[in-house]
Order: C-alpha cells, then sequence, then structure tokens
C-alpha cells in the first residue's frame, strides 16, 4: 500500500470494515473529521466501519453537500454489492 502514497488506498473486507490503511488516508479523512475519534464514538472497539463513517451524523455526512443524491446512490450501490454476493452463513 505504500508505494500508492501520496493517494489514499484502503483494504476493506466484506462488511466495509477497514483492513488496512495508510497514512495519505488518514490525512484525507482529517480534512473533515478525526477519523480516530468518530470511530471510537460510532464503532464497536477495534472495528472502523466505513460505511458508518460516512453515513453517520457524527462522521463525513454533515460534510457531504450532495447527501439525497449521494446517500440514495451509495444504498444502491450496497444492495446491488449484497445480491451480487449474499451473505451465507
Amino acid at each position: 500500500m505504500k508505494h500508492h502514497e501520496p493517494y489514499p488506498c484502503l483494504g476493506v473486507v466484506r462488511s466495509w470494515n477497514l483492513l488496512m490503511k495508510h497514512e495519505a488516508k488518514l490525512k484525507l479523512f482529517a480534512q473533515f473529521i478525526d477519523p480516530t475519534t468518530v470511530w471510537a464514538k460510532i464503532d464497536d472497539p477495534g472495528e472502523q466501519n466505513l460505511v458508518r463513517l460516512v453515513m453517520h451524523p457524527d462522521g463525513l455526512k454533515p460534510d457531504i453537500s450532495n447527501w439525497s443524491g449521494f446517500v440514495s446512490d451509495f444504498v444502491r450501490g450496497l444492495k446491488q454489492e449484497l445480491r451480487a454476493t449474499p451473505w451465507t452463513s
């Protein structure tokens, strides 16, 4: 991931929990929020869920100026992803 610097690069698992990150990602999020503080407030210890970070009122949501258009596309994409590869138990 280091070779992507200075561009942000994230690795996520199927549930959108952050698996890997590098410093450029932290710099990107820090333009809007303190991601460490926000994740501590909205997520269980040890989890860093990108969907919650985007959707939560204490996360990135207040900084997304076209929220209504964004959220409908975002949720549609999440639903398409789930339909393509549904959870199995």
